[in-house]
């Protein structure tokens, strides 16, 4: 309801590893874009390729019942972004999942030498931790970029208010903070 009252639900997305809280918020707001995070490998993997029945993060739903394909369970679950670990995207789910209409949102670029590839592969944003160093990148390759937002930490005039200034629209270079305080930048086309 919040972010209906502040007029920010349009432009708002809720992402977690937990499909199932996902699941909840395509109910009770399907006006709010929902991003499937997704780890395949590692202790803190969430997909469960190969194992007995559907992992309890995914909502019910099996990675193996999609052959695998990581981009037709996310279009499934109903989520209208994958948000893979940036490690574990290739460029044919890349294409699979354009295919299919999803955009796609890597999870956690910090270093700039791996910004790059990822947005020649053609990534729709990339979340991180440094900002700055996304918009360096970025703007070495001519993408367009806002001004800059001021942190609510730092010193100075006082950060403008997202809520009341929309972002420009398409294509476009932006910058903001996650309701935990990560940074996170995103390129749309």
């Amino acid at each position: 309801d919040l972010l209906r009252k502040e007029g920010v639900a349009a432009r708002s997305t809720v992402q977690s590893f937990d499909w199932r809280t996902l699941k909840h918020v395509q109910i009770l707001a399907p006006e709010i874009e929902t991003s499937c995070l997704t780890r395949e490998r590692g202790r803190s993997g969430n997909l469960e390729p190969a194992q007995k029945g559907a992992s309890p993060w995914l909502a019910g739903l099996d990675v193996d019942a999609f052959d695998g394909s990581v981009p037709r369970l996310v279009a499934a679950a109903g989520c209208r972004v994958w948000s893979p670990f940036f490690r574990e995207v290739s460029k044919e789910a890349l294409d699979e999942a354009k295919r299919l209409g999803l955009g796609v949102v890597v999870w956690t670029v910090n270093d700039p030498a791996d910004m790059e590839p990822l947005i020649e592969m053609g990534v729709d944003g990339i979340i991180t931790d440094y900002p700055d160093r996304l918009r360096k990148v970025a703007g070495a390759r001519g993408i367009p970029l806002p001004d800059r937002l001021r942190s609510r930490h730092s010193s100075g005039p006082p950060r403008r208010q997202t809520s009341r200034n929309p972002l420009p629209e398409a294509p476009f270079f932006s910058r903001g903070e996650t309701a935990c305080g990560t940074s996170f930048a995103v390129l749309q086309s």
